[in-house]
C-alpha cells in the first residue's frame, strides 16, 4: 500500500512499552523506524508486524507536515525520541540545495495512534517563509525526570548568505 523503500540509511530504532499494558492486544510494545522518504514505521515489538492503529495501517507520512517551502521530502534517518506516550520526531532533508526550504520543525506525535499531538518551530513564524532548516536531524536525548528533550538544532541555511537575517533566532 506505501510505496516506501528503505534504503539502508538510518541512525537507529526506538522502543516504546505501554504503561499498562492490556493483555492480549497487539501493539502494547513498538519499535518505530523511518525512512529516507519521510515515513515512520510503526511494527508491534512482540510479532514484527505493522501497527495496524499506528497512522496509515502502520506508517505515518511526515512529509504531510511539510507545508512550508516543501522543496525536499523529510527525511527521517535518525531514531525518534520516546517520552511517555510521546515520540518526538525531528528531520533531515537536501537543506544545502535550496536557498529557502523548510523551516525547522519537530513534531510530537501519539506513540499508539500516529496522530499529531504538537508541533514545535524552530524558527520564529515571521522568517518562516524565507529561511528554512535549523531542523533537528542528530540523535535527541530525553530526561525523563526532567520531563525535557535536548534537541541539537543545526543552523539555518547554512550555505547560503545570511545577511538578510535581522532577526534573532532564539533557539
Amino acid at each position: 500500500k506505501h510505496p516506501s523503500k528503505f534504503h539502508g540509511k538510518n541512525r537507529g530504532m526506538s522502543y516504546w512499552a505501554a504503561a499498562n499494558p492490556v493483555p492480549g492486544q497487539p501493539c502494547q510494545k513498538m519499535v518505530f523506524i523511518g525512512t529516507v522518504d519521510g515515513l515512520l514505521h510503526g511494527v508491534d515489538a512482540d510479532t514484527g508486524k505493522r501497527c495496524e492503529g499506528f497512522g496509515d495501517h502502520g506508517i505515518v507520512n511526515i512529509n504531510q507536515w511539510n507545508t512550508i517551502n516543501p522543496k525536499f521530502p523529510f527525511e527521517l534517518n535518525q531514531s525518534v525520541a520516546v517520552y511517555k506516550d510521546t515520540l518526538v520526531v525531528g528531520w533531515a532533508g537536501v537543506d544545502w540545495t535550496w536557498e529557502d526550504s523548510p523551516p525547522g520543525s519537530v513534531f510530537g506525535i501519539d506513540a499508539r495512534t500516529g496522530a499529531k499531538k504538537w508541533d514545535f518551530q524552530i524558527i520564529p513564524e515571521t522568517m518562516r517563509n524565507r529561511i528554512g532548516t535549523a531542523n533537528v536531524w542528530a540523535s535527541m536525548s530525553v530526561d525523563e525526570k526532567n520531563g525535557l528533550v535536548y534537541l541539537p538544532v543545526s543552523s539555518p541555511e547554512n550555505n547560503y548568505y545570511g545577511g538578510d537575517r535581522l532577526e534573532d533566532i532564539p533557539y
